[in-house]
């Protein structure tokens, strides 16, 4: 009887989240590394890293294996397990509009940072190529080609624009080699579950359609660029707060789920800790134990839970005050921005509150500010206690982290318009100024 090693063919090894191994005779790729941190405060990868980390740095510290991350969010950029790193290791990162994401990895201490720009770039027996978000300056996909397999590492890049869909079909289509579209599977915001005026059964029908919405546009990435195969990823982790319920209301992305209702037969099922090694015809799956996914509530930690910051660290009435200069700052934001780029006063100039809560969550304060006098007659509110706000509005927590990170309540009128713009500048304006 006889041992035999695979060779010549890609293995990989499904970590966590959207991370992944990608050995190729020896040869490793390791994508969006999230094991150790939280991510926006409230979020903890479950079920959770698949192997020892010390394992994982001892890899990458031999040579043997390179790290690709594809955007800064901080569930795809884990700076506790950056920071372990040394210092050379090699980071492959996209090229984007600022230098944003390669100087956030600089301040970490990594100075061997490597920008994919239009060029594909060559590392042993991979190839990889970026492709732009179609509306984001600040998430990108990733094509990772081995010689026998072809992989677009999507993470949030759910959407992707013409020229990238035309372009990875172009390759593929000459390539002939196996090919798999990786993802974001499920919803990322905290779009409905923190919108307090919705009812339960309203949320999940929500977040439900939400979901689909998503699955469906990776279908049709699929049909649109030939890909062989998806993978539903990135929707591996855990809301936990205290004294609320946001963990794992979404719709479990799983194979059966996804295929039903993207009328599709592509999607396959890989959860954390299983393997799979491609072949020309697809692929074989080797499965830690089937579906381990669907009750991520046995990874529960006790520890694993965001706490409220204690509301006798910080002076209320002050905190008052930096919420209503945020607020007028902003307004001086927007107009510079509106002048300089020419915006849509219809996307931007909405009504914004501020319904500020002490510990019990009853409303002490009430700010809000008619940007461009309301002109798209169209209002924002965010519910947000007095602790967690002060921790903004002094640096210390993101401002996305009150949406994303579930630290806020919602609403909006009408429900129906996100306020995409608003929003997005709103978050810029915290980045640029705190």
């Amino acid at each position: 009887m006889s041992i035999s090693y695979v060779k010549d063919r890609t293995i990989m090894a499904f970590i966590s989240h959207a991370s992944v191994f990608l050995n190729y005779n020896d040869e490793i790729i390791i994508t969006d590394p999230w094991y150790i941190s939280s991510a926006f405060q409230s979020w903890w990868p479950s079920p959770p890293c698949a192997y020892n980390i010390d394992m994982i740095l001892g890899l990458i510290q031999s040579g043997k294996a390179s790290i690709i991350i594809s955007h800064a969010h901080p569930d795809h950029i884990d700076k506790d397990f950056i920071k372990l790193l040394p210092k050379n290791t090699k980071i492959y990162i996209p090229k984007y509009k600022d230098s944003h994401f390669a100087d956030l990895l600089n301040s970490l201490g990594m100075n061997n940072v490597i920008e994919i720009g239009l060029k594909e770039l060559n590392i042993g027996s991979f190839k990889l190529n970026s492709y732009a978000h179609y509306d984001s300056d600040y998430d990108a996909a990733i094509s990772i080609e081995t010689p026998d397999m072809f992989v677009l590492h999507g993470n949030d890049s759910w959407v992707l624009k013409k020229e990238a869909s035309l372009k990875l079909k172009n390759i593929i289509e000459n390539n002939n080699k196996f090919s798999l579209l990786m993802g974001q599977g499920s919803s990322a915001s905290g779009y409905p579950l923190t919108y307090y005026k919705l009812k339960d059964s309203e949320m999940n029908t929500l977040l439900e359609n939400k979901n689909i919405k998503m699955i469906r546009s990776l279908s049709q990435i699929a049909s649109d660029c030939g890909f062989d195969k998806i993978l539903a990823y990135a929707c591996f982790a855990s809301i936990n707060i205290v004294k609320k319920n946001y963990r794992n209301r979404a719709p479990i992305s799983t194979a059966d789920y996804c295929n039903k209702v993207s009328n599709s037969s592509k999607f396959i099922d890989l959860s954390p800790g299983d393997i799979f090694i491609s072949d020309k015809k697809g692929g074989i799956v080797v499965p830690l134990t089937r579906s381990l996914h669907l009750n991520q509530n046995i990874f529960y930690k006790s520890n694993n839970v965001y706490k409220w910051p204690d509301e006798l660290e910080f002076n209320v009435e002050e905190c008052l005050e930096k919420a209503e200069k945020f607020c007028s700052d902003f307004d001086d934001y927007l107009i510079n921005k509106q002048k300089v780029d020419n915006l849509n006063k219809e996307e931007i100039g909405i009504e914004f509150k501020f319904e500020i809560l002490d510990e019990n969550e009853n409303i002490i304060k009430i700010i809000n500010y008619k940007y461009f006098n309301n002109i798209a007659n169209r209002t924002k509110i965010c519910r947000v206690r007095a602790s967690i706000l002060n921790e903004v509005l002094i640096g210390k927590v993101p401002f996305e982290d009150l949406s994303i990170g579930y630290l806020a309540e919602w609403d909006r009128k009408p429900l129906s318009r996100y306020n995409r713009l608003f929003m997005t500048y709103l978050k810029s304006f915290w980045y640029d100024h705190y």
